[in-house]
């Protein structure tokens, strides 16, 4: 046979290797994407519509969000009503019968938890969390749980890769366990009890607080959540900043804490200035991991306890 038959049939003979395609996996902030990447490994492309110094609770929805919304095989939503301002208008946006409701393509990870602060009928108002506190995921054990959660909804939709998921999601949530009872057994030893009382701008931090033996003694923010009124002229405006900042630092001094912890989404002009009337540390809480450089979910949560650690173990 010619050289070049010999060829052709040769080619002909040579089977192209299959193209596994990934889960397309979207998550509504960096948390939970980053769980999903830790979970999912090499078997999904996971996207986050929100970064980590955006506040969820005043998020404005962007063509972008809808747009990975459009090619998503999986939705999943912190839930408790955190993104109820914008993420309706992104799926309606986003036309994915896959992200239909009470469909498999999205996953509500509070269902996956145990909230706090969840209202009592009768009881006082929720303030902006009208369905609990919707800030689970900086608890290690909860984000435990959640790993787990993503692991089973990852297998229900690619039956191939569902034994590596649940492995890696094992894996992860022993290690955020064991961070869990490191961390609070060191700050249960090198930092009194006294020192371990916080002031919080915002309710986000009443997970951790618990996992860590921390006690919140005052959240300071005047209105939780609250968009900017564009009405309210800008001298209107900066008279009722001052008075609230005004108010919120001596709430600080009355409590005894000993550190004001804020996320990242505060602006840290006003936190610095905030804790240095107050006379107390001020510790900025990462608002979750760094995807594009690398972060996993523990690298998140070891940032995020040492920041707690040297705020309550220094003086200001």
């Amino acid at each position: 046979m010619p050289l070049r038959s010999s060829l052709l049939v040769a080619a002909s003979l040579v089977v192209a290797a299959p193209v596994i395609a990934k889960t397309k996996v979207v998550a509504t902030n960096a948390a939970l994407a980053a769980l999903a990447r830790d979970v999912g490994g090499p078997d999904v492309d996971v996207v986050a519509l929100l970064e980590p110094h955006e506040d969820a609770h005043t998020a404005t929805p962007r063509p972008a969000m809808a747009a990975a919304l459009q090619q998503a095989d999986l939705l999943i939503e912190v839930g408790l009503g955190l993104e109820a301002g914008w993420l309706p208008q992104v799926k309606a946006q986003a036309k994915n019968a896959k992200l239909a409701p009470g469909g498999r393509g999205v996953l509500d990870a509070s269902t996956l938890v145990e909230p706090l602060e969840v209202p009592v009928p009768g009881g006082p108002a929720a303030g902006n969390h009208p369905a609990g506190n919707p800030h689970y995921l900086a608890d290690p054990a909860r984000a435990a749980k959640v790993a787990k959660g993503i692991a089973e909804r990852l297998a229900a939709l690619d039956a191939p890769a569902a034994q590596k998921a649940r492995e890696r999601a094992a894996f992860l949530a022993g290690k955020l366990e064991e961070r869990a009872r490191t961390a609070r057994a060191e700050l249960s030893r090198k930092v009194p009890a006294e020192r371990r009382r916080v002031a919080t701008y915002h309710a986000s931090f009443a997970y951790l607080a618990a996992a860590l033996g921390v006690e919140q003694v005052v959240t300071i923010e005047a209105t939780p959540g609250a968009a900017v009124d564009a009405a309210v002229d800008l001298a209107q405006r900066a008279a009722q900043t001052a008075a609230q900042n005004a108010a919120a630092v001596e709430r600080i001094k009355k409590s005894g804490a000993t550190a004001l912890v804020v996320d990242e989404s505060m602006p840290r002009k006003q936190a610095r200035a905030l804790a240095k009337a107050a006379g107390v540390r001020l510790a900025v809480l990462p608002g979750g991991p760094r995807l594009g450089v690398g972060d996993t979910f523990l690298t998140y949560v070891d940032r995020t306890v040492s920041e707690v650690y040297a705020g309550v173990a220094q003086d200001p």
